[in-house]
């Protein structure tokens, strides 16, 4: 990550670029999208007193880490609802058949 980001800020675009390398096929943008989004608005939750504060456009290094612990070693409750926030795209706190990201990516 500090190759990919030295500032240690990571952006939409820098996202949508780092998974362009990883998934050459096809167009990320979309996703890459929908991820940061759920990024942003989950380090909101995840974060301290103490830490910086993300912007709409920036997310920290530490906030992204903090993302990837929740996903990876949260309890079902934290995965089920940072899953939840992901999918729900337009953020109105349900999820519909015309949200479906796999549909929308097409």
């Amino acid at each position: 990550m500090s190759q990919k980001c030295p500032s240690g800020l990571l952006t939409e675009s820098r996202l949508n670029e780092i998974y362009a390398d990883i998934f050459t096929t096809g167009d990320c943008k979309l996703f890459s999208k929908h991820l940061f989004s759920a990024l942003v608005q989950n380090s909101r939750h995840l974060r301290d007193e103490n830490s910086p504060t993300d912007r709409d456009d920036q997310i920290y290094f530490q906030h992204f880490i903090a993302n990837l612990s929740v996903l990876v070693r949260g309890n079902l409750e934290e995965r089920v609802k940072w899953l939840f926030s992901f999918y729900d795209l337009n953020k109105n706190g349900q999820i519909n058949i015309s949200e479906s990201i796999y549909k929308n990516l097409r």
